[in-house]
């Protein structure tokens, strides 16, 4: 998990913010202007995911589902999260490795 946050960190600008959430999720925290930049920023971050791995003698590639909001405004973290996660949910269940937009 170690190498996928060090991956995350260098895809995204220094005001940025990134966390693991537990298990195989990470937070990421971004100011953007429009969904187009957010979209932009969630590719960025899954091509960083994908990029082939060096593991025992042989490459492997992991994939990620992304899941994006505007979640503001919000007063406590557990709203903050809640479109991002209902997005995360919905990218894992369809599967086709894009990002989905939900609005809050």
């Amino acid at each position: 998990m170690r190498l996928l946050g060090d991956r995350l960190c260098q895809s995204v600008r220094k005001a940025d913010f990134v966390a693991r959430h537990g298990g195989d999720e990470f937070v990421v925290v971004a100011r953007t202007e429009n969904d187009r930049d957010l979209e932009r920023l969630s590719q960025r971050l899954v091509r960083a995911i994908e990029h082939p791995t060096e593991l025992a003698g042989g490459s492997i590639r992991l994939s990620a589902s992304a899941g994006l909001a505007h979640p503001y405004p919000a007063d406590t973290p557990e709203t903050i999260l809640a479109g991002p996660t209902r997005a995360m949910f919905t990218a894992k269940i369809h599967g086709d490795g894009l990002p989905h937009v939900m609005s809050t």
